[in-house]
């Protein structure tokens, strides 16, 4: 802004507002060289405009229909997207050479008017298909029920309005079959829409969602779910928390949440599996129409292909494991449909099967994001305040890593305090190594605690901490983040690099790199302006990026109605089959808690990949 400022004030830059379309166009006329510095286009009606008055363009790089219309070196430029350097080196080579100007304002004029893009042009083309279309031909559009325009794609949300379209709540669907029905007749009396009519069989909208939590524990999957309910149930759905598992000895066992629908499944630790599935399975049929959340519940989401179509399944792949491949492997030809909680995982879904791709879709977790940034007041003499979350072991989460960490920090003299949340194998092991930071007050152990404890603690803390070796996309990650917490975190193929961008509004480490996490952490000490920014930007990374919870319960609000129609058109009916457990159960006759090990991913795909094969052959 100051920079703009000065600008204006020298005369070297003038903001017109709006101004009327015909004045535009004279106005074009008076201007050499037009910038268009976008990040995504289609075919900006500008540029064509511009170029057809001589104004040469000097535009970035973009698949769009730019390329169509400005060819680099000839009737314009091209430069990289934020390529603020190479924008000054092309308008500076315009200014000082006359003659390539002037050569290059009657190419791009040439480029609009003999390229087929005057609006004499465009009409006569329009002419033609309107009249393919009224002669006739083989194509017939389908029926189907009126489906509403999603909240929001890509992250930009595209109704901000509370009543954007004759009703509240644009992009979801009623929450009652009444008010469903009253819906429709309002909409069929403003614009003569008229819908099919339900089948006796088959669901109909709002069903009532069940999330899997099995016992509860500390994971971010169980916070997802909790996320999910409350953001569902403030919308007036029909949603809960369903535990399938309350028998379990878990080692880091965590309270359900008070303010969101639990219910628990009646089971024993003494009742046979098969007695099991028969429960859950009663229970699904029960509270039909629905829609069913296995989550990570391996043991019970085996009866998937047994469920009636009135129950519809939409399984989510949590995290880039060879456990949660096979999972999917195992049973995503049986749901309705597939949720990747990042782009990275939804890839490797794709190469175990590719006939899953049309009813995969990706949609990160959602988390609670504050109002406004809250700025740290940080000095030089004030410990830089780390934070670990999560469960305390060392496969995947390499919690031993912590304490050589926070050795190599004490080796330079770099002051820092580190709280650790959470509970788990390696609290022994870990109060051992930090032994002396510990009898000192420089390393806390919370313990387990409460989702709304747990974001006090982020909201305390100046960085978070991760060493895993493998993730989805972690749900504390996004919590710190959303509070400020700046991420120094390993560099893994996951949903991490979606949202932690190095320099920009985080750290990303190569795993096990001990001396990498102390760079970057004593940095983040000595330049608390770098601090300030990248906590900020790390803010406005989830508030903007479509990580919010309000954006996850509408992205799965639109999945439930596309799974809803596709039933109802007959698009996509589930196959049936018999109970699919997990290949090698012990637990099947020995009753035996099921975790299954971690294998080398190359070996899971290649296992999947079998599975189908016999499958289908």
């Amino acid at each position: 802004m100051q920079v703009s400022q000065a600008l204006v004030e020298r005369g070297a830059m003038r903001f017109t507002g709006q101004v009327p379309h015909a004045a535009l166009m004279d106005l074009l006329g008076q201007f050499d060289v037009c910038l268009l510095t976008s990040e995504f286009e289609g075919m900006p009606n500008a540029l064509g405009e511009a170029m057809a008055r001589g104004c040469v363009p000097v535009v970035t790089d973009i698949r769009s229909g730019i390329s169509d219309l400005v060819r680099d070196g000839r009737n314009g430029f091209v430069v990289p997207i934020g390529g603020i350097r190479e924008f000054a080196a092309r308008i500076a080579l315009l200014q000082s050479d006359p003659g390539l100007r002037a050569r290059m304002s009657a190419e791009a004029n040439r480029a609009v008017l003999e390229g087929g893009f005057s609006v004499g042009t465009m009409v006569e083309r329009y002419l033609a298909l309107f009249g393919d279309l009224t002669d006739g031909g083989t194509f017939r559009r389908p029926a189907g029920m009126l489906r509403l325009p999603p909240y929001q794609v890509a992250g930009v949300k595209l109704f901000e309005q509370s009543q954007a379209f004759l009703f509240e709540g644009i992009g979801v669907l009623p929450s009652k079959w009444h008010d469903f029905q009253g819906f429709v007749r309002e909409m069929q009396g403003v614009s003569g829409h008229r819908l099919p009519k339900w089948r006796k069989d088959l669901p109909r909208p709002y069903p009532n969602v069940m999330v899997s939590a099995t016992s509860g524990r500390v994971s971010g999957v169980d916070v997802f779910s909790a996320n999910l309910v409350r953001g569902l149930q403030a919308l007036g759905r029909d949603a809960r928390m369903l535990m399938t598992c309350p028998d379990d000895r878990t080692p880091d066992p965590m309270a359900p949440p008070t303010d969101v629908a639990v219910h628990t499944l009646p089971v024993s630790r003494n009742m046979a599996w098969r007695k099991r599935w028969k429960v859950l399975r009663e229970y699904l049929e029960k509270n039909s129409p629905g829609i069913y959340i296995p989550n990570y519940d391996w043991r019970n989401s085996c009866i998937s292909p047994t469920l009636s179509q009135k129950v519809g399944i939409v399984g989510i792949v949590h995290s880039d494991d060879p456990v949660h491949y096979e999972h999917v492997a195992r049973l995503g030809r049986y749901w309705n449909a597939i949720v990747a909680v990042s782009g990275t995982i939804a890839d490797r879904i794709l190469e175990l099967d590719p006939a899953l791709a049309p009813r995969l879709v990706t949609i990160p977790y959602g988390v609670h994001v504050p109002a406004g940034w809250t700025e740290r007041e940080r000095t030089a003499e004030r410990p830089l305040r780390l934070v670990y979350a999560g469960r305390l072991v060392q496969e995947q989460k390499r919690v031993r890593d912590l304490p050589l960490i926070f050795a190599g920090l004490a080796e330079r003299g770099v002051p820092a305090e580190l709280t650790i949340v959470g509970g788990g194998e390696e609290e022994g092991h870990l109060r051992r190594a930090f032994g002396p930071w510990l009898a000192g007050g420089a390393v806390r152990f919370a313990g387990t605690l409460p989702n709304h404890e747990v974001l006090g603690v982020f909201a305390q803390s100046d960085v978070l901490i991760l060493a895993s070796d493998y993730e989805g996309l972690p749900v504390c990650l996004l919590e710190a983040m959303a509070h400020g917490c700046v991420p120094v975190v390993t560099d893994i193929p996951s949903g991490i690099p979606e949202v932690v961008r190095n320099g920009e509004t985080g750290y990303r480490v190569p795993v096990g790199a001990i001396a990498g996490f102390v760079d970057c952490l004593a940095r983040l000490q000595a330049d608390s302006a770098h601090t300030r920014m990248l906590s900020e930007a790390a803010y406005q990374r989830i508030r903007t990026g479509g990580f919010s919870t309000e954006d996850m319960v509408a992205s799965y609000l639109g999945l439930f109605e596309r799974v809803l129609a596709e039933a109802e058109l007959g698009e996509f009916r589930r196959p049936a089959g018999p109970v699919l457990p997990p290949p090698n159960s012990p637990w099947l006759t020995k009753r035996r808690v099921y975790f299954p090990g971690r294998w080398h991913l190359e070996q899971a795909v290649q296992r999947a990949r079998k599975y189908f094969r016999e499958k289908s052959g």
